[in-house]
């Protein structure tokens, strides 16, 4: 496969631009709304959360054009959400569905990289969120494990 053809598959139709960018808005809207109706109404974390959100679910809609790069952006935003967040949200949902468009998508050895920066993920997270609240052992592996 050349390599334009593994940055941008062929086949992607118009009406799946539509699918997947109704996808994207919905999870950005579904990931920032209730931050907005609850808790944050008036703190200066909400333009944080829909920021870091908007990161996470917003390349979505690259999902069969480039997943790649929709890998690539979505591992930024989530960098910045590991860094700049006390905590997770919402915008998390992306992560498995950037996992199932890289692995459906994207051909050979290029499909594992969506392993690795989960798996880097899926420890960096729970490690940074969650450190000194858990009671015991047992709840960070818990919590490893469901990231993973």
């Amino acid at each position: 496969m050349s390599k334009p053809d593994l940055l941008f598959p062929p086949g992607a139709t118009q009406r799946d631009w539509v699918a997947d960018g109704i996808l994207a808005v919905s999870l950005t809207l579904l990931s920032i709304v209730p931050y907005a109706l609850l808790q944050y109404q008036s703190s200066l974390v909400l333009p944080l959360i829909a920021f870091v959100s908007a990161a996470m679910t917003l390349p979505l809609v690259l999902r069969r054009h480039a997943p790649l790069l929709m890998l690539a952006l979505v591992t930024l935003g989530a960098t910045w959400h590991l860094l700049l967040m006390p905590g997770p949200t919402v915008s998390l949902v992306a992560i498995p569905i950037v996992a199932y468009s890289v692995a459906r998508w994207v051909p050979g050895h290029w499909a594992r990289s969506v392993l690795v920066v989960g798996a880097v993920g899926s420890v960096l997270g729970p490690l940074s969120w969650f450190r000194g609240t858990s009671s015991s052992p047992n709840s960070d592996i818990l919590f490893w494990g469901a990231c993973l």
